[in-house]
C-alpha cells in the first residue's frame, strides 16, 4: 500500500506576497506526485462564510461585463504572460472553463425570472436574448472606453478547456 502525503499551505492575507516563494520551495522540495492544499489563513470566519447579497437587475450589466468572454481572455492572457506560462497550460484552460460556467449564473438568474412569466421554453429563450444583448452592449462599450484593450482582446487566445473527470 502506498502512503499518501499532503502538503498544507496556510498563507495569511497580509503576507500574501510571500506565498509564491513558499510554494516554489515546496514544489522544489516535495517528491512528485504530491497533494497540495492551499488555505487563506487571513480571513476571519464571518468573511470566509459570508453569503453574497441578492442579485438585482441593476447588477446585470456589470456582472456580464466582469465575466464576459473578452474580459476573461484578456485577464488570463495577462496572468499567463506575467507568470510566463505556456498558452496551452492546463490550469489556464481549466480556469477559463470555470469563468465561462460562472458567467452562466447570470443567465440562470434571468431565466428564473422570465420562466415564471413566459413558461419554461419561452422564458429560457428570452433569457438568452436578454443576457446576450446586454453582454454585447456592455463589452462593446467597455472596449470603446478603453481603446488600449481592443488589440489585446482581439489577439487574446481562447484557451482549450480540459475535459472534466466524472
Amino acid at each position: 500500500m502506498t502512503e499518501i502525503r499532503t502538503t498544507v499551505v496556510v498563507a495569511p492575507r497580509e503576507q500574501f506576497g510571500w506565498t509564491r516563494p513558499a510554494l516554489e520551495s515546496i514544489f522544489a522540495c516535495t517528491e512528485v506526485p504530491y497533494n497540495l492544499v492551499y488555505v487563506d489563513g487571513g480571513s476571519p470566519a464571518p468573511v470566509a462564510n459570508q453569503q453574497p447579497p441578492p442579485f438585482l437587475w441593476s447588477d446585470l450589466p456589470f456582472y456580464l461585463l466582469r465575466w464576459s468572454d473578452a474580459w476573461n481572455r484578456i485577464s488570463l492572457r495577462c496572468f499567463r504572460e506575467h507568470w510566463d506560462l505556456p498558452a496551452d497550460d492546463w490550469w489556464i484552460g481549466d480556469h477559463y472553463g470555470w469563468l465561462t460556467r460562472h458567467r452562466r449564473l447570470a443567465w440562470e438568474w434571468v431565466a428564473g425570472k422570465t420562466r415564471k412569466t413566459l413558461g419554461w421554453r419561452h422564458g429560457g429563450r428570452v433569457a438568452s436574448l436578454v443576457v446576450e444583448a446586454i453582454h454585447r452592449r456592455v463589452t462593446r462599450q467597455d472596449l470603446q472606453r478603453r481603446p488600449e484593450l481592443r488589440e489585446f482582446e482581439r489577439t487574446a487566445p481562447r484557451p482549450v478547456v480540459p475535459e472534466r473527470k466524472r
